[in-house]
């Protein structure tokens, strides 16, 4: 039995959560870093929000191996952003509670102004917990102006 989501926004959230959820199961992987390129996450509601000339990515974060606390502590984004006070690439870590599906907010980075790609970082605030979430990376890019690029979303150790 299915029922249609009636939500536009709901649809890719709930995707996003349904991959991570199956890709808790995966057999280990020997990647240490999670790396998202932007352009191969599905678009969100339609991709884009004319609107507010917003190009919107959710991709799901896969656990690593066979722990459910991986020991990534960053959430690193890579852009090019001519905007003079940046900020036209948002890259958001979110994490759908397993028990009650409430969506959260876990880490949050904006771009920076560059004309070349620049990488900009925030630490988590707490380990990922995959036994507690269904985590997804959310993209939001500002198409208003050309030269406003996400190129790639990255969840690391720092070295």
């Amino acid at each position: 039995m299915s029922i249609p989501l009636r939500q536009p926004a709901a649809r890719p959230a709930l995707l996003a959560a349904l991959i991570a959820l199956t890709g808790a199961h995966a057999p280990a992987m020997a990647l240490p870093d999670q790396a998202f390129i932007v352009e191969t996450c599905p678009m969100a509601a339609l991709g884009r929000d004319p609107s507010t000339a917003m190009r919107k990515s959710v991709c799901g974060v896969v656990n690593p191996g066979l722990t459910s606390l991986p020991e990534w502590d960053t959430l690193e984004l890579m852009a090019i952003d001519s905007n003079l006070t940046g900020a036209g690439v948002v890259a958001t870590l979110q994490c759908m509670s397993r028990t009650s599906g409430a969506l959260s907010t876990v880490a949050l980075v904006r771009s920076v102004p560059s004309t070349s790609p620049k990488k900009v970082a925030v630490s988590l605030p707490a380990p990922l917990n995959f036994n507690r979430c269904a985590y997804m990376v959310r993209t939001d890019v500002n198409t208003s102006r050309a030269d406003v690029k996400a190129l790639m979303v990255v969840l690391r150790k720092r070295a």
